[in-house]
């Protein structure tokens, strides 16, 4: 009965450890996925900036896009060697970085963090554009 005992005590110990391990390494994985995130996004403001330097104005007549719709005015224009593209949709599925402008003047750029949606950029209204709900602004 002893080594019943042991036998369980040692098995439940095992898995404590296995799935604690694996609890620790997702949870690594998500922060690196949302650190990408934010490296894209600084990446893309920056493209985004030296546009309006030459040009006067953020791309715009985008009101809610696939940032791959600004290839041909960042990436064609010199301002980005390419358009990074959400870590997480990289198998080909849509990319869920989402940019907004539709006077120039001002744009959004919508990010899909861990914890869910924000949105940086200069001057635009942080709201979901599906359901007009607020959207938290991003801290970078």
């Amino acid at each position: 009965m002893q080594r019943f005992v042991f036998a369980i005590g040692g098995l439940a110990i095992l898995m404590a450890s296995f799935f604690g391990t694996l609890h620790f390494l997702d949870s690594l994985n998500l922060q690196s996925l949302d650190s990408i995130r934010i490296e894209h996004a600084r990446a893309v403001k920056a493209a985004v900036e030296k546009y309006r330097a030459a040009s006067g104005k953020y791309p715009y007549i985008y009101p809610n896009n696939d940032l791959a719709d600004l290839k041909t005015v960042l990436v064609n224009g010199g301002f980005i060697s390419q358009l990074p593209v959400d870590p997480y949709w990289q198998t080909g599925r849509v990319n869920k970085y989402r940019y907004r402008s539709v006077d120039g003047d001002t744009y959004g750029l919508l990010i899909y963090m861990e914890l869910g949606p924000c949105q940086t950029g200069v001057g635009s209204a942080a709201t979901d554009p599906w359901d007009g709900k607020p959207i938290t602004t991003c801290s970078f």
